[in-house]
């Protein structure tokens, strides 16, 4: 790694995570880090959003042995855009065994859950490392020692396509993108599940994207240099 950032007693971990990216970055090695992810040798601390910048966060992992190579294949399906469905047949296998190898996958890497809540910083780095032609998606990575533990995080900005959007319902669309559910979004604004529908069905067909798979696909190819900004 080309970067540090040292920690400071006292201070937030994520403000330390946004911070250090704010200073020296350099282009993130996609290819390496989703290696290191999917052989179990880093695993995958922390994920969130702050403002329009994605963050992923990943340390050495357990040391465990490396993800089952139909396992690692269904994974980078799902992330580069393939439905249940479409991965059942392509690795003939059930629709329920193919739930089950993707919660396997994540929870080996560090998440819970499906590919539908992943973060964008993931989609991003396994779609620069394993699909042809998507390029990079402007994703950089910049060291964190916090701890007594070294940390690399992963950075990838959000993008002037949600500018055509209001305000409020550019945040209820960052959210769905981080993957909180309507309901989550709609507790963490005070409102309504209807309300949230109705902002991300208008949203949604503003941006012509048809749902949130769609809405990642489109932020990526629509990327900029990331800007990442201070806490």
């Amino acid at each position: 790694m080309q970067s540090s950032y040292l920690f400071e007693q006292g201070a937030p971990f994520r403000d330390l995570v946004v911070r250090a990216c704010a200073g020296e970055r350099h282009p993130c090695d996609a290819r390496a880090s989703w290696e290191s992810l999917v052989t179990c040798s880093a695993t995958i601390v922390d994920a969130f959003q702050a403002g329009e910048v994605a963050y992923l966060v990943m340390t050495a992992g357990p040391q465990t042995s490396a993800l089952p190579l139909r396992v690692r294949k269904a994974l980078e399906l799902a992330l580069g855009g393939l439905s249940h469905k479409q991965l059942a047949s392509e690795l003939d296998v059930a629709q329920s065994t193919i739930t089950a190898m993707l919660k396997c996958g994540l929870a080996r890497l560090g998440l819970g859950g499906l590919p539908s809540k992943a973060p964008l910083s993931l989609f991003a780095i396994a779609q620069a490392a394993t699909v042809t032609g998507r390029g990079s998606h402007g994703l950089s990575s910049t060291d964190l020692f916090a701890h007594g533990r070294r940390y690399e995080i992963v950075s990838v900005a959000h993008l002037s396509l949600l500018d055509v959007l209001p305000p409020a319902v550019r945040q209820v669309v960052l959210l769905r993108a981080e993957g909180k559910t309507y309901a989550e979004i709609a507790a963490k604004r005070s409102t309504s599940t209807r309300t949230v529908a109705n902002q991300l069905a208008s949203a949604f067909q503003r941006l012509k994207v048809s749902g949130r798979k769609d809405l990642l696909s489109r932020l990526l190819r629509a990327q900029v240099p990331p800007q990442c900004i201070s806490a």
